[in-house]
């Protein structure tokens, strides 16, 4: 998040700006709803740790995979979005 900060404090360019912006913010939320996720999990199953790290179901892999790629296709189509109002303009 420090990087991306910088990214986004050091571009010049608006559209870059933006993109970094939705990268960043998508990056954050995905991160946050794992998180918290896992946490919910923890607090409601008293046989969490079996639940989430036993390795035939191996839960939290199957929730952080599915999490980063809600993540990766928003800031795709987020940037596809972008690309389309900046070639309109």
């Amino acid at each position: 998040m420090i990087g991306l900060t910088i990214w986004y404090v050091s571009a010049n360019n608006e559209i870059k700006k933006e993109k970094v912006f939705y990268g960043a913010l998508f990056y954050f939320l995905s991160l946050a709803f794992f998180s918290i996720t896992i946490e919910i999990i923890r607090s409601t199953n008293p046989n969490h740790f079996e639940l989430l790290y036993v390795e035939p179901e191996d839960i939290v892999n199957k929730i952080f995979m599915g999490l980063a790629a809600a993540g990766i296709l928003a800031t795709v189509l987020k940037f596809r979005q972008i690309n389309k109002q900046e070639a309109v303009q």
